[in-house]
C-alpha cells in the first residue's frame, strides 16, 4: 500500500523541479504527483522526461485540462488521483529538508488527521535565510511550548499555507475540502477549513521543508487584481470563522481587516475607501482591539516595513 502522496503543483519551474525531486529519497512507500498547470508549450514533455531520470521513483504526471489556472486546480487534480493513505503539498520551486521522510514516517501509524510541521525559508539568490517561514515557525513553537486551547486555535485558524503538514487523505475527502480555484490564496480556505474539521492534531519541532522567496512570485509582486482576490478571500475567511466558531474563540483571534487597508494604500486613496466599502458590507471588523495599545501597534508596524523592505528586493 502507498502510504504518503506527494502532490505538486507545476507553473514553468523546469529549473527548480529536479531540486525538489532529488530532495525526496526513494522509497516503496510513497508517490510523486506532478500537476502541470497550463505551463508553456514543451513543458509537459520535459516533466515527462522526469520518470525516465528518476526510473526507481514512482512519478506521475498530469495536466491541468480544465479551464481553471492556478495552483488550487492542480492541487484538486492530484488530490482526486492520489492513492496514499497521508499526503504533503510541495511547490514546484521549493524543496523538502533532508531525512524529512523519516519524520514523517513516525506518524503513518497514528490517528491524527493533521500533522503540523515547523518549516524554514530561504533567498533563493543568496540562499540566505528568509523570514516567509516565521509566522508559521511561530504559531508551531507556541503550541508545543504551551499546549492550550488558545495555542491550539491559532494553529488551526491562522497556519494557512499546506505545506510542511501531513494530511490524513482520508480526512480530506470525508469533509470534501477542496482548494479554491482563484488566482491567489487558493490555500487560505483549504487550510482554514482542514484545521477546523480536524478531529485530532499534534505538532512538531522537526524541520521538513524549505519554502523559498524569489522574484516573480505571487507572494512578492502584488497587483490589483491579486490584492482583490486575497481580500475577498481573508473575507471568506473571516465569515467562515465567525460562523462556526464560539463568539469567545472568534474574538481571540483578533481577526479584522486593517492589514488590508495598510496594504491599499499602495493603489490610492480611491482603494482604500473602496476596501473600506467592501470590509462594511461584509461586516468585517476594520481594525483589531490591538491598534489601541501603542507597543502592539508599533510592532505591528516594524513587521510591515519590515516585510517590504523584503518584498522589494524581490521586485
Amino acid at each position: 500500500m502507498i502510504q504518503l502522496s506527494i502532490i505538486i503543483p507545476y507553473y514553468n519551474s523546469g529549473s527548480t523541479i529536479k531540486r525538489l525531486i532529488d530532495s525526496i529519497p526513494q522509497s516503496d512507500d510513497y508517490e510523486i504527483i506532478i500537476v502541470d498547470d497550463h505551463s508553456d508549450e514543451g513543458q509537459f514533455e520535459q516533466l515527462n522526461q522526469l520518470k525516465r531520470i528518476y526510473p526507481k521513483k514512482r512519478i506521475y504526471i498530469y495536466q491541468n485540462e480544465s479551464n481553471k489556472k492556478g495552483a488550487g486546480a492542480a492541487r484538486n487534480l492530484g488530490i482526486k488521483n492520489a492513492r496514499g493513505k497521508w499526503c504533503l503539498f510541495a511547490d514546484a520551486d521549493d524543496f523538502f529538508q533532508k531525512g524529512f521522510l523519516e519524520k514523517v514516517q513516525n506518524y503513518f501509524n497514528s490517528n491524527y488527521d493533521i500533522v503540523f510541521f515547523k518549516p524554514t525559508s530561504m533567498c533563493e539568490d543568496t540562499h540566505q535565510m528568509s523570514n516567509r517561514h516565521q509566522k508559521y515557525e511561530d504559531l508551531v513553537n507556541d503550541f508545543i511550548r504551551d499546549k492550550n486551547s488558545h495555542t491550539e486555535l491559532n494553529l488551526r485558524s491562522s497556519y494557512y499555507v499546506p505545506w510542511s503538514k501531513l494530511y490524513r487523505l482520508g480526512f480530506i475527502e470525508e469533509y470534501k475540502i477542496e482548494f479554491d480555484e482563484v488566482p491567489a490564496s487558493n490555500d487560505v480556505m483549504f487550510s482554514v477549513k482542514t484545521g477546523f474539521f480536524a478531529k485530532s492534531i499534534t505538532a512538531s519541532d522537526e524541520v521538513i521543508y524549505c519554502v523559498t522567496r524569489n522574484k516573480g512570485s505571487l507572494t512578492t509582486n502584488i497587483n490589483e487584481e491579486i490584492f482583490d482576490t486575497r481580500l475577498e478571500v481573508s473575507i471568506s475567511r473571516y465569515k467562515f470563522l465567525e460562523k462556526n466558531l464560539s463568539v469567545g474563540d472568534f474574538k481571540s483571534l483578533g481577526l479584522s481587516g486593517q492589514g488590508y487597508l495598510v496594504m491599499a494604500r499602495k493603489y490610492g486613496v480611491k482603494k482604500i475607501y473602496q476596501v473600506i466599502r467592501i470590509l462594511r458590507m461584509n461586516q468585517v471588523r476594520l481594525f483589531s482591539s490591538e491598534i489601541l495599545n501603542p507597543i502592539t501597534l508599533f510592532k505591528r508596524y516594524i513587521k510591515l516595513k519590515s516585510r517590504e523592505k523584503q518584498i522589494k528586493k524581490y521586485q
